[in-house]
């Protein structure tokens, strides 16, 4: 084009349609008949849904609270790994006698990453929907019949691996507390037994009642000796009486074992507050660990109630309330949006063609292209004389 920068009149953009009409029709042209190829011979895939409700716990939770706290989304990414895994599969695809045609080229590990491809789970997009508590379950293949039979057995699947997950994820979390409960259950056991031991041990401060009357009796006797000299002189017969009592006293004893036997005890009573501390700290640590124990006791008959809540399904379980039928109409190819896609396409590459050629083209089509071309200004133009019939 000689003037890029030239201003067109609609009349200048049909004069330019129509001089590069065949630019428009035959890239038209060619894509449709393209898609349309495309759409008659394409594969045709047929496409089968399930529609899975989540049910809630049939329990009311102020009862019984359940174990298993995983959100959704997150059980069914675990489910769907197990439901599709190479073993499941495999087992499905002899079952079902599937995909028989591309067993011949394809080896196992590939049709079943084919299979995979062919399953689709979906959960709800809006908030609104999610509320609900359902997702979908579907299968694409080419025969209607098959990818009815396979929807709905992998929806059964899907059912039952969800009971066994809720299941073993109670039952684990019963066997953990039962684990817990009985280590705690040692531990108090075992502080108990030390509690114990340590008071019998405290206690024997107060035995040997003998030796204590032994002292009490010589200790009076000195007491009473002390008062007589008060009053009277060692000469006295009184103070002279209470000696000799005293000095029998001493002899009716072992010697080598009196000062042991007067000491010993009164060692015993000085540590009576330091033992009272330790029995008292002793005692708090025994009533800890046996709130702790109370705890457990109690967590672990909730959970032994979660795993019976589960094992008796009355727990959170998945429900087909839309069962896959057979598909009347092929899932792909989409025939009209494939044919309403071509037709756009083909037009935007016609016209876009069309551009292309008229940016190229350096002749002269109006009096501005000479004048721009040549740098001379045109008086006049003639007009072109089309022939008529006569």
């Amino acid at each position: 084009m000689i003037n890029p920068a030239k201003n067109f009149t609609l009349d200048e953009y049909i004069e330019i349609l129509r001089r590069r009409m065949w630019y428009v029709i035959i890239p038209f042209v060619l894509v449709m008949a393209g898609a349309s190829i495309y759409a008659i011979t394409a594969p045709r895939e047929y496409k089968a849904s399930t529609l899975v409700l989540i049910s809630p716990q049939k329990v009311p939770t102020a009862f019984v609270q359940t174990t298993v706290t995983s959100q959704v989304e997150e059980r069914l990414q675990s489910i769907a790994q197990e439901v599709m895994s190479r073993t499941s599969l495999e087992k499905i695809i002899t079952e079902l006698r599937l995909y028989e045609k591309k067993r011949k080229s394809l080896s196992k590990e590939e049709i079943v990453e084919l299979m995979r491809k062919n399953i689709k789970v979906e959960l709800p997009t809006t908030k609104r929907a999610e509320k609900t508590g359902f997702f979908s379950l579907s299968f694409i293949g080419d025969d209607p019949n098959t990818v009815t039979t396979v929807a709905n057995r992998l929806s059964s699947l899907f059912i039952e691996e969800n009971l066994k997950v809720r299941e073993q994820q109670a039952s684990g979390t019963t066997e953990f507390m039962v684990n817990e409960l009985a280590e705690a259950k040692a531990k108090l056991d075992k502080m108990e037994a030390s509690v114990a031991k340590y008071n019998r041990r405290t206690t024997r401060v107060y035995d040997e009642p003998k030796i204590e009357y032994a002292e009490t009796e010589k200790d009076k006797l000195k007491r009473e000796l002390e008062a007589l000299r008060t009053k009277y002189t060692d000469n006295h017969p009184d103070v002279i009486a209470m000696k000799k009592k005293i000095d029998d006293l001493e002899k009716n004893k072992d010697t080598s074992g009196s000062v042991v036997q007067v000491n010993k005890p009164r060692l015993r009573v000085e540590q009576i507050p330091l033992h009272e501390q330790n029995m008292g700290a002793r005692g708090k640590e025994y009533e800890s660990m046996k709130e702790i124990y109370e705890v457990l006791l109690k967590k672990n008959q909730e959970a032994q109630q979660a795993e019976n809540l589960e094992r008796r399904q009355k727990g959170e379980q998945f429900k087909v309330i839309d069962p896959a039928i057979v598909p009347e109409k092929p899932f792909s190819p989409d025939v009209p949006k494939i044919l309403l896609i071509s037709l756009f396409a083909g037009l935007a590459s016609g016209l876009a063609l069309a551009f292309v050629r008229e940016q190229m083209d350096r002749s002269f089509h109006d009096a501005d292209d000479v004048e721009i071309s040549l740098g001379i200004k045109v008086l006049a133009t003639i007009p072109e004389i089309e022939e008529k019939a006569s």
